[in-house]
């Protein structure tokens, strides 16, 4: 019985500390949608590195996603999603790039020792939304 209460208690710190994959900008936003998994699941991926994209769901576990939205205002996109800006940069070509935090997603990478968790980045055609990063172009 001791043994039984151990794995169930193990089972449920594993479940407790995974993270929230919940989260989709689908939820959020209508555009171009595309997810990245760590898991290839056919020969239609194109990996990027440690990671895989395809456009449409992903049935394996998503590690992030980015969304190309037309017409999008950055206001509009913070307000959303509850969410920070942590820092901003502007590109050379015009392009306002916001490193942010949103407690609707629980993984983040620490930037300047600070949370982020959403990358939005946006130029004079459209907007790209992604978490924890934008793992593809913008």
């Amino acid at each position: 019985m001791k043994k039984i209460l151990i794995i169930i208690s193990l089972f449920t710190i594993l479940l407790s500390s995974t993270p929230n994959v919940d989260f989709t900008l689908l939820d959020y936003f209508d555009g171009e949608y595309f997810a990245y998994s760590n898991v290839p699941l056919s020969k239609d991926y194109v990996s990027l590195g440690s990671c895989y994209m395809n456009l449409g769901e992903v049935d394996g576990k998503i590690i992030g996603e980015s969304m190309i939205i037309q017409n999008c205002e950055l206001a509009s996109v913070i307000e959303e999603l509850d969410a920070e800006i942590i820092m901003v940069e502007v590109l050379t070509d015009g392009t306002n790039v916001l490193y942010c935090h949103t407690d609707l997603i629980a993984r983040h990478i620490k930037l300047d020792n600070k949370d982020v968790n959403l990358q939005i980045a946006q130029n004079y055609e459209y907007t790209v939304i992604g978490w924890p990063l934008i793992l593809g172009s913008f």
